[in-house]
């Protein structure tokens, strides 16, 4: 199973563990580090998260420790990481990233 990271995605990841270490030093470390380690359980269990609003390829997965969720859409043998959503301050950003990937499958097709 081949993981892309789209860009807006690894943004959103940035500025989570900058967040973090401004609030504690390694705390944003430490959200790279389960970030990571949610990767390499996608390699292995690409079905693990939650479907989101029915369909089967987008799937949601909450991080254990950190208020965020790993939006992401398996498509062929392909997972691409979509967003990663504050689940209190910023929860529609996912959606809108979800809008965003249709419409350019769309166009590619």
């Amino acid at each position: 199973m081949k993981l892309v990271v789209r860009s807006a995605a690894n943004r959103d990841i940035i500025a989570a563990a900058e967040f973090y270490e401004r609030k504690r030093i390694g705390l944003g470390r430490e959200f790279f580090r389960e970030v990571d380690a949610i990767f390499s359980v996608f390699r292995r269990l690409p079905y693990i998260g939650q479907a989101i609003d029915g369909d089967p390829g987008l799937r949601g997965f909450q991080l254990k420790r950190f208020p965020y969720q790993v939006i992401y859409r398996l498509r062929n043998d392909e997972l691409k990481v979509l967003a990663v959503t504050h689940q209190r301050r910023q929860p529609e950003k996912g959606r809108y990233r979800v809008q965003e990937e249709s419409a350019i499958y769309r166009l590619a097709a």
